[in-house]
């Protein structure tokens, strides 16, 4: 049995980036997960996340959405600082629009999670073991989980293993 403390925030959003992110941070290092995947919009959130994990060993991966969103400064300050950023388009992978429906119950973070737990599978092709994969609601994260990757054809083999963070309310207010 494993005793471990979730977060669980009274609403979603931004003002949970923080903790979200330096929970990760402690977790991975804790029990040895060398993979983390951060989902970032405009590349804010890519920083915050890059601040808090250079120099731990763990290796961070950045999804974009979105080139033409991204800020090209921080684009060119983490790709020089060795920092592996992608965007979500350029990797061929599919997600039902009935899986991310469902996803969604748990909260869009939980449904992002997933998703770069498909990613995952995709860019570290053989590499099964566990990554923390982030998520969040319109800025920000506020959501991670363990998640052991599968790509979309074999998407009955991904597993949620454990959860992090995620926020009690799937709505914004």
């Amino acid at each position: 049995m494993k005793k471990e403390i979730i977060y669980y925030f009274t609403a979603p959003g931004e003002r949970n980036t923080n903790t979200t992110l330096k929970t990760v941070r402690d977790w991975a290092s804790k029990y040895h997960i060398k993979r983390v995947l951060v989902p970032s919009k405009s590349g804010q959130t890519a920083q915050k996340a890059y601040n808090l994990f250079k120099n731990t060993g763990i290796s961070l991966t950045i999804v974009g959405t979105d080139p033409n969103i991204f800020s090209s400064e921080i684009l060119a300050q983490l790709r020089s600082n060795g920092t592996r950023v992608v965007f979500y388009k350029d990797i061929p992978y599919t997600y039902s629009p009935e899986m991310k429906t469902a996803y969604r119950r748990m909260g869009e973070g939980f449904k992002v999670a997933v998703e770069l737990g498909i990613i995952a599978a995709y860019l570290d092709e053989g590499d099964t073991n566990d990554v923390i994969a982030l998520g969040g609601t319109k800025k920000g994260v506020d959501t991670a989980l363990v998640i052991k990757p599968a790509k979309s054809e074999t998407f009955d083999q991904l597993e949620v293993r454990e959860i992090i963070a995620k926020p009690m309310s799937i709505k914004i207010v």
